[in-house]
């Protein structure tokens, strides 16, 4: 009995362990709830705690608190299902819930308010340790990543809004997002749906700097165009199809590669509200650092290439006007800041760039003919250049015409007027003879001609760069018997007498040509003038100081020529004297103060 006892007893004992683990067993599978997703694969040994948070009063721990399976070592996660823990309860989404991971989350709209911020709005909540993560976050595009310095997560709306490197404009961007090996949704973006600008003041007496908001219209290959709050441009998608098709292609491969400041591979067209002040500008402070330009000029720089376009300026002048100021950057990008500076060089080769792209330069053409001021015909200075008077730029556009006529023939030419220095009268003077066989004051003096006799080919011709009504060119005013000629400068006069000789009183550089009414020249003294006119020019290369020489004839001209065209000459009057001020150059300011002032002297009229 004594023996047999405690081996009984042992039995008895195991029995009763093995009656109350069923009993608990049973406990815990009754009070389980499947659909909170609590553990359906714990394993006896399982402890009962009380969570307060189910439809049991009970959850699952391990004696240490640690996963069943060994997936969570620190505890966070009971089921397994999200080792990193962000999954407290490992619930799965039901609409209201956060989701059990990012391959589950899809992004209902993504967009960049401006070059600084991205905001994703998720289909659910990911939940906020999950969306928070930084580095769960990549921002790529073709032309480089950028890196993504924070994220606030809203869990109301399912926002997350990120703050990058600053975004390259007119650049897709994609949003990509991955948590290990849980891979999320990835999501295409345009940078920068609004971006403020630093812009010159035309009203203040310096041309301070203002700032303004815009906003992005329309992006292509080349170019992409932001416009002015409050503003519409009507036809941006056809406006940016001219750039990229023909005003970039053209000048990059005639003139030279587009700059790259801001690495984007586009030009950025801000279309903004100029009032009367021009039709469009190009300022070389955006090619430079804003710390660069805040110190040397106290002045902001956008840091881009750009372009400046006058919203409330004829549409149909669009083109040309970004043409011309396209040819101010890729001249600038080219040259940049040179000691000297010709106006009559970039502001031709400007107007001569609306020759490549699009034919002939009508307007240009039909203002020197009209020369509704007199200027050209009174005898106005190639390259002494009067601000604010589209003569200047009709004449300069006609002589680097005829000198890309006598070259090639055709717009070819302009590549290597474009690639000199300067454009210095010296430098092209050399230029000339060497291309051309003839010297600067010769080559104006006989694209005067050219003009006036229209003839097809020959030194006294465009050969096929220009055309207009014979015997339409400009001539002196009624009456002048002589004019005080500038360097460069030639003027036409129509008599009564029909051959001229010099008489004596003209300057030493004073130079004649005489023209009949066939067009046949004559460049001997006395000269047939007979049903042409005579041409005066001075042929001085001393342009310190501009001296004046007298021209004769001495005799006084009979009554000028008219040229009758259309469209109106108020049109042609007033529009071209404010469409291209100056390229903004902080290094001239007296160039735009004189602009400046005869603007307002014009228009003022």
């Amino acid at each position: 009995m004594t023996r047999w006892f405690p081996r009984f007893s042992l039995l008895i004992l195991a029995g009763l362990i093995l009656f109350l683990s069923a009993c608990v067993g049973d406990t815990v599978n009754d009070n389980r709830d499947p659909e909170d997703g609590d553990d359906p694969d714990a394993t006896d040994g399982d402890r009962l705690l009380p969570d307060g948070d189910s439809d049991s009063d009970f959850e699952l721990l391990l004696p240490d608190g640690d996963d069943p399976d060994g997936d969570d070592p620190d505890g966070d996660d009971p089921d397994g299902d999200d080792p990193d823990g962000d999954e407290s309860d490992g619930d799965m989404p039901d609409g209201d819930e956060p989701a059990s991971a990012w391959e589950d989350v899809k992004i209902l709209t993504i967009e960049a308010p401006d070059e600084r911020t991205v905001v994703v709005r998720f289909d659910r909540d990911p939940g906020s340790e999950r969306a928070e993560r930084r580095a769960s976050y990549g921002l790529d595009s073709l032309l480089g990543a950028l890196s993504v310095a924070s994220v606030v997560y809203e869990a109301d709306t399912s926002t997350a809004t990120l703050t990058s490197a600053r975004q390259k404009l007119g650049v897709e961007y994609t949003l990509s997002i991955a948590d290990g090996d849980d891979i999320g949704p990835s999501e295409v973006f345009w940078s920068a749906d609004e971006r403020n600008f630093w812009v010159t003041d035309f009203s203040s007496q310096s041309y301070e700097d203002e700032e303004i908001t815009a906003y992005r219209r329309a992006v292509g290959q080349h170019c992409v165009i932001y416009v002015q709050d409050g503003y519409a441009i009507n036809d941006a998608q056809s406006l940016l199809d001219t750039f990229d098709d023909d005003i970039y292609p053209t000048l990059t491969d005639l003139l030279a590669d587009a700059p790259d400041f801001d690495e984007n591979d586009k030009i950025l067209l801000l279309a903004l509200d100029g009032q009367n002040y021009y039709g469009g500008y190009f300022s070389s402070i955006n090619q430079y650092s804003n710390a660069t330009t805040m110190s040397w000029w106290g002045l902001h720089s956008n840091e881009m290439d750009m372009i400046h376009l006058n919203v409330v300026t004829d549409p149909q002048s669009f083109p040309h006007i970004i043409a011309h100021e396209f040819q101010h950057l890729l001249y600038h990008g080219y040259h940049g800041f040179t000691e000297e500076y010709w106006e009559y060089h970039d502001e031709g080769l400007a107007e001569s760039a609306i020759n490549a792209v699009y034919g002939e330069n009508t307007t240009a053409v039909q203002f020197f003919q009209w020369d509704p001021d007199g200027l050209i015909g009174d005898g106005l200075s190639l390259a002494h250049w009067r601000y604010a008077e589209y003569a200047n730029y009709a004449v300069a556009y006609l002589f680097w015409a005829y000198v890309a006529g006598q070259m090639t023939g055709d717009v070819a030419a302009y590549a290597d007027i474009f690639t000199l220095s300067d454009g210095s009268p010296e430098e092209v003077n050399t230029f000339l003879q060497t291309e051309i066989g003839m010297d600067l004051p010769t080559a104006y003096q006989r694209m005067l001609a050219a003009f006036w006799t229209q003839a097809d080919s020959g030194l006294y011709s465009f050969n096929g760069l220009a055309s207009a009504t014979v015997a339409s060119g400009p001539t002196v005013s009624t009456g002048t018997t002589s004019l005080n000629l500038e360097p460069f400068a030639g003027a036409l006069f129509k008599l009564t007498a029909t051959s001229v000789d010099y008489p004596g009183t003209q300057g030493a550089d004073i130079r004649y040509l005489g023209i009949d009414g066939s067009g046949n020249i004559d460049e001997t003294a006395p000269f047939n003038v007979q049903g042409g006119a005579l041409l005066v020019a001075n042929t001085s290369m001393d342009y310190s100081g501009w001296p004046t020489q007298a021209s004769g004839p001495d005799q006084p001209a009979q009554s000028r020529a008219v040229f009758k065209a259309e469209p109106p000459v108020s049109m042609i009057r007033h529009l071209p004297t404010w469409t291209n001020p100056p390229p903004f150059n902080p290094m001239r300011p007296a160039s735009w103060q004189a602009w400046r002032h005869a603007r307002f002297m014009k228009l003022g009229r």
